[in-house]
């Protein structure tokens, strides 16, 4: 059943909530109208209006101005979906605008199919009174006062606020009020690590990996193996060191993609690299020799969501090409997008390509259930990475617990933008 909010223009802060069907005679007691997790108390005007008086509002918010969703629960009218985007930028600067695209996208979509969308920063979310929240129209950004929601997306970037105090603050406050968070928190590339290794069957397709530490750093060194040096926090390639043993030189070269230093013994390499990690947590992953495309590195973004029933589904895998002379693909450092069964069947024939192009997603789909399953809170959505060895075996190459929303070459609606929303709210008859 669908509804529409309007406002008594006779009454100040008088609003009615007309429904599209009539409710049966049993439902004329009804006092109170629910909107996600906001109350509501007022009267049944007639079969198919309830009343009711708002004195924070002047006018209909805009988030409630399109045709809502409705549902009759416990003799209460429930309005539902009702979802709050929550990110660390503030509107209009350079971090938020570099995701509003697929932030417009959710509210679009949310809108659709009558839920109830909008974004709050997180300096604007206070535990104990009504928040204000960010909605698009005509083009801008407005603020006003908003419901609070069903369900919470986690959309909070950066490692250190995503880890604070004050985040587990409002993780407990939402818990408290029975709302849904989505993406619980960002995990440790040693974490995601340890974890797919207490799978036996993964074990083959994951790089050998160490925590980094002197030790082990000494030894990767010795043994003359290449490998890359990852920040345990790290994200869109940024701090990635990658090293390896010039055997007709001599001497260990050491790049972060912009400049290569050359050191001719094992100890001065390894003080290097001890001085990195002593700045903060890295892990060090052995180099595979995977398949190059136009003699760059390529990589395979698969994108999954968990479905209704909480099993994962890849709903998009992207070929990601890096850039001239760079370590990494991601799109931060110049890496291209390309069609990821195009690119695997230029490099293998048809029927190889498509095999690893199955096997790519029964493996993603198995690590992500495992990930989801062993880690605490809840995780519904993955980017994982992989690499594919002139054997055409996959490789992982990292998991990422709150993927980029601009690995992608669809337009319009995406498919993984309606699959989160199948996800955040498991109600296939909405979509």
């Amino acid at each position: 059943m669908k509804a529409l909010l309007s406002q008594d223009l006779s009454k100040p802060n008088c609003f009615h909530f007309t429904m599209t069907h009539a409710l049966s005679k049993d439902s004329n007691t009804v006092q109170v109208l629910r909107i996600g997790t906001s109350i509501f108390f007022g009267e049944m005007k007639d079969e198919n209006t309830f009343i009711f008086e708002q004195k924070q509002w002047k006018d209909v918010p805009t988030c409630l101005s399109h045709e809502l969703h409705v549902s009759i629960r416990n003799n209460e009218i429930v309005v539902e979906p009702v979802l709050m985007i929550l990110t660390d930028s503030r509107v209009g600067s350079a971090n938020f605008t570099s995701y509003e695209s697929f932030y417009l996208e959710m509210l679009e979509y949310g809108n659709s199919i009558g839920a109830v969308t909008y974004i709050l920063p997180l300096t604007d979310y206070h535990l104990y009174k009504e928040s204000k929240g960010f909605i698009h129209i005509g083009g801008e950004w407005k603020e006003e006062f908003v419901p609070l929601p069903t369900t919470v997306y986690n959309r909070v970037h950066n490692r250190k606020i995503d880890a604070s105090q004050g985040m587990d603050l409002l993780r407990k406050d939402f818990q408290e009020k029975e709302i849904a968070f989505f993406n619980h928190q960002y995990v440790s590339k040693w974490e995601v690590h340890k974890v797919l290794s207490t799978e036996p069957s993964f074990r083959a397709y994951l790089p050998k990996t160490e925590y980094a530490q002197y030790e082990c750093i000494y030894d990767f060194l010795h043994e003359k193996v290449s490998f890359f040096l990852k920040p345990a926090w790290g994200s869109l390639g940024k701090g990635i060191h990658y090293v390896e043993f010039n055997q007709n030189l001599s001497h260990w070269l050491i790049t972060d993609g912009n400049k290569v230093q050359r050191y001719h013994s094992i100890q001065e390499a390894c003080t290097y690299l001890d001085k990195l990690v002593a700045k903060s947590p890295h892990i060090l992953q052995q180099k595979v020799s995977l398949v190059t495309y136009d003699d760059r590195p390529v990589d395979f973004r698969i994108h999954l969501i968990a479905s209704t029933t909480s099993e994962f589904e890849v709903t998009s895998i992207i070929a990601r090409v890096s850039a001239k002379n760079k370590i990494v693909s991601n799109l931060s450092q110049g890496g291209e997008l390309g069609k990821s069964l195009n690119v695997l069947k230029s490099l293998f024939d048809s029927e190889k390509a498509k095999t690893i192009y199955s096997l790519m997603k029964e493996l993603s789909i198995e690590m992500a259930s495992l990930l989801s399953y062993e880690l605490d809170g809840s995780y519904r959505e993955f980017g994982i990475d992989m690499g594919v060895d002139v054997n055409g075996k996959p490789w992982l190459i990292e998991c990422n617990i709150k993927p980029s929303k601009q690995q992608d070459i669809a337009t319009g609606i995406r498919a993984s933008t309606k699959a989160i929303w199948k996800s955040l709210f498991e109600r296939e008859k909405l979509i």
